[in-house]
């Protein structure tokens, strides 16, 4: 019988999760000595060259190169392998990719159990905002991990409390479906309102999320009462750090 050590352990047994505030701090180290006039296939030997040496900046820096294809054709696949370097050791945005990666089979198999042990990190050590947004549609979608409505809503509302235009939206639907919570529409609107504000990012998630049919439809089912409710608390909402 195998067994897999939750991802989360494996980085405490080795002692990286202390680093990921650290590593996410500054600029990679050699990429603030270059700039936009540099010729890029000189930018990307030299960022190989860094990405050698250890350093988790420099590592995702060069994860970047390859994935926007920096001097050449993109090349996920180099991209993966050094996202998973610097994700081991302890960079945020290296960990998000790398679930990213996994959820979409760029660069590496396809395993949305892997893409969510490597948001879970992530999420919950790093506080990374789009991990937390990820999380919840995994749960959403059952993948890798079970189906959860109230999973999915308690990810959604963490990052929309930060800030997360399509949390935002998702929370809204939730709360207006009595989808893992109970039905709410003065919140529903205030979060679909407050998604409304970056709809552009919103719009660009999916095709299917339609906020201006979205909102017409709760409206249609709101009291002016409860629309006033919500107005007021649209009013007074600060995101959360």
């Amino acid at each position: 019988m195998s067994f897999r050590l939750p991802l989360v352990l494996v980085l405490l047994a080795v002692g990286l999760i202390g680093l990921a505030v650290a590593w996410n701090a500054d600029l990679p180290r050699v990429q603030a000595v270059l700039d936009d006039s540099t010729e890029p296939s000189r930018r990307l030997a030299v960022l190989q060259r860094a990405a050698a040496a250890g350093d988790p900046r420099d590592q995702f820096a060069l994860a970047e190169a390859y994935r926007t294809g920096l001097a050449a054709d993109p090349d996920p696949t180099a991209a993966a392998g050094w996202y998973l370097r610097a994700a081991r050791q302890g960079h945020l945005e290296a960990q998000y990719r790398v679930g990213r990666m996994y959820e979409l089979g760029a660069g590496v198999d396809e395993d949305p159990y892997r893409a969510v042990e490597w948001y879970r990190v992530a999420a919950r050590l790093g506080r990374h905002l789009e991990s937390q947004h990820r999380l919840g549609q995994m749960h959403f979608r059952g993948l890798g991990v079970q189906h959860s409505y109230v999973e999915a809503t308690h990810w959604f509302r963490i990052a929309a409390e930060r800030g997360h235009p399509v949390a935002q939206f998702l929370l809204g639907a939730m709360l207006a479906e009595g989808w893992g919570v109970e039905t709410d529409y003065v919140e529903a609107l205030k979060w679909y309102r407050l998604a409304a504000r970056q709809a552009g990012r919103v719009e660009a998630e999916s095709r299917r999320y339609d906020l201006d049919q979205a909102i017409a439809l709760l409206l249609s089912r709101m009291t002016d009462f409860q629309i006033a409710r919500a107005n007021r608390r649209l009013a007074r909402w600060k995101p959360k750090s």
